[in-house]
């Protein structure tokens, strides 16, 4: 195990074991029983540290953990072959304690996992040491790399190279790609192991993007979220409408011009509001 994991899980939470790792992994068959060597196991000391334990129960705490499977709740080790380590889902805390007491094995459930060839991962180093630490699959799935103290550790080891945005050519603006990160809040803590829940599917985000950007046409009453406001436009085309039909009646020229003028600017309000068009990007109508 690296030497800089053992003191490091030690500040581990509970909720961010599986996060350790990208989602990317493909659990094969059912999970087995196993003694595991704690080396090899990437836990959390969530009860307590070891030397926390008193001494009178320290015999039979070692006892139980190296014998004693019970069910897949008591100890359930999630094993990454291709990367040689155990990440621990249940029993996170006898992982520290079995190897601070220089312990072999822990009896636990172990569930195997296989993981993409380091070819396929690429970690992404953000432009603004504020933001996110990215990671990339095929060239298209981007996660956020949680924790990336411990998971670039671990992925450099297992040859996974790490670079800049700006150094790979097919990536679209940095920007535009957090702000769709953000949007759908993939930089929080995932609620779901699902990986649609954790995972930016970059080429389908450009083509979304690229339909949303389409020119077409559209009326006033589609510039959405604005409206018209059809309540005083009625009614002050109501209002003219009345008036000039009114000055119509009237045996005088100026008031028989005057009411047909105004008859034909309400019409024409009537018909300017189905004639004009816009054009503009796709998005624009909702």
């Amino acid at each position: 195990m690296i030497p800089e994991l053992r003191e490091r899980e030690n500040h581990l939470f509970p909720h961010s074991i599986p996060d350790t790792l990208l989602n990317w992994e493909d659990q094969n068959g059912q999970a087995y029983r196993a003694f595991v060597d704690p080396k090899h196991v990437i836990g959390a000391s969530i009860k307590g540290h070891p030397e926390n334990v008193p001494p009178e129960e320290v015999v039979n705490r070692i006892e139980r953990y190296a014998t004693y499977f019970g069910s897949r709740d008591n100890a359930l080790y999630v094993w990454y072959k291709p990367l040689g380590i155990f990440i621990a889902h249940e029993g996170k805390h006898r992982v520290a304690f079995m190897r601070s007491h220089d312990q072999p094995a822990i009896a636990a459930w172990v569930q195997e996992a296989d993981y993409p060839a380091p070819s396929r991962i690429t970690i992404i180093e953000p432009s603004d040491e504020r933001d996110e630490w990215l990671a990339m699959l095929d060239g298209r799935y981007i996660q956020v790399l949680r924790r990336p103290n411990i998971a670039r550790k671990i992925l450099d080891a297992y040859g996974v190279k790490t670079t800049s945005w700006q150094n790979i050519d097919h990536l679209p603006d940095e920007k535009m790609v957090r702000l769709a990160i953000y949007e759908r809040r993939l930089h929080r803590p995932a609620r779901t192991r699902k990986e649609i829940d954790r995972t930016l599917d970059l080429q389908a985000h450009l083509a979304r993007m690229a339909k949303d950007s389409q020119e077409q046409y559209f009326h006033c009453h589609d510039l959405g979220p604005y409206r018209l406001d059809w309540n005083r436009n009625i009614v002050v085309m109501c209002l003219m409408l009345f008036t000039g039909l009114l000055l119509v009646k009237f045996d005088h020229d100026w008031s028989i011009r005057t009411g047909i003028g105004l008859v034909g600017v309400t019409s024409g309000m009537m018909l300017s509001q189905k004639l004009t068009r816009f054009t503009g990007p796709r998005k624009l109508k909702s």
